[in-house]
């Protein structure tokens, strides 16, 4: 996987994120399609995955599992309306916000 950070990452940084691609291959549904992943300067992650062309904000690598149970969700109810998004959020605790 290819990994842009908005600024150098620190020795537990570096670990967070061996962690956190560790429990994305986990994911039967998503790890394939995730090849990319950003890293911003406050250290949250983002990706575009392949297929779709929504930005995936997932802010924290905590709770990935439940992340991507709401990226399905969303996959699944939202994206195939006639809206077209540009950002889908994930960081906060159980909601999906939809941005143009």
């Amino acid at each position: 996987r290819k990994v842009t950070a908005g600024r150098k990452m620190s020795e537990a940084e570096c670990a967070e994120l061996a962690g956190f691609i560790r429990n994305l291959d986990k994911s039967a549904a998503w790890s394939s399609r995730i090849n990319r992943i950003s890293v911003n300067g406050r250290g949250e992650y983002s990706f575009i995955p392949d297929g779709m062309k929504e930005n995936v904000h997932l802010g924290s690598p905590d709770n990935l599992k439940t992340k991507l149970a709401m990226l399905d969700d969303y996959c699944s109810r939202i994206s195939d309306s006639t809206t077209a998004y540009r950002n889908v959020i994930l960081k906060y605790r159980n909601q999906i916000i939809c941005r143009k």
